[in-house]
């Protein structure tokens, strides 16, 4: 039986916080600015994960509501961002009342929705005027994206699964939102010697292999070139923004 998403990170909630590049500042920055929203305003993060986007909007000086179905990233997200209201709500069923934030984000996690029934949960918990965004963080041209996307994609078709919506792909949002901006940061992630197992090894489709294979895999790709000493790897950072239809 295939997992839950909201049970897929168990086995890497702890590490998961440490082993993932985080969001610039500026690209926050920018978000806000487009998004006409500032201190003091509400911002639902939606999959917010161990909150490596929720601190981000914190130090902003957005009053966040940081919603992660998954327990376990939960509690990480609880003890390193405190600040954050902390929801155990999916993107399909909010328990928030009709208009009441300003901003919704969904970092890394769109793809986990479904779509149709979380888009309609996020208009309406939107202030009138509110806006969405959506937020993919990838490695950008390497050699190192294109063997996670060779181990991932492979192990995803194996495992049965769906990509669903990737960056640079439509994300169907047309009906409740009205695109307003679109814009991809390029940046560095500095990689750690040592942190490549733990990094390939917080993807959902290699955390919830059979622990053999999982060992064998992660003492494969300490042997890649890039485990062996500390690098900067290029980064992308892509932002599309949308607000909400009347």
């Amino acid at each position: 039986m295939a997992l839950r998403p909201e049970d897929r990170f168990d086995p890497v909630a702890a590490e998961y916080d440490r082993a993932r590049p985080g969001y610039p500042q500026h690209v926050i920055a920018w978000l806000c600015e487009r998004a006409g929203v500032g201190p003091g305003d509400s911002a639902l993060d939606l999959g917010a994960g161990t909150g490596l986007l929720s601190r981000r909007l914190v130090e902003a000086g957005l009053d966040v509501l940081a919603a992660e179905p998954n327990g376990r990233m939960r509690g990480v997200l609880a003890e390193r961002v405190p600040a954050a209201r902390v929801l155990p709500d999916p993107a399909e069923e909010l328990s928030l009342g009709s208009g009441e934030v300003a901003l919704a984000t969904a970092a890394q996690a769109f793809h986990w929705f479904e779509q149709p029934r979380a888009l309609e949960e996020i208009r309406r918990v939107l202030r009138p005027t509110g806006s969405f965004a959506v937020i993919w963080a990838t490695i950008g041209d390497h050699s190192l994206a294109e063997r996670i996307n060779r181990v991932s994609f492979d192990l995803l078709e194996a495992q049965g699964g769906s990509a669903g919506p990737v960056p640079g792909e439509a994300l169907g949002w047309d009906e409740h939102f009205e695109p307003i901006g679109r814009r991809t940061f390029d940046s560095g992630w500095e990689l750690p010697p040592g942190m490549l197992p733990a990094h390939v090894g917080s993807y959902s489709v290699v955390a919830n292999l059979p622990e053999l294979e999982r060992e064998e895999l992660l003492a494969e790709v300490a042997d890649w070139p890039e485990t062996t000493g500390g690098a900067t790897i290029p980064f992308e950072v892509e932002v599309n923004l949308a607000r909400a239809r009347d």
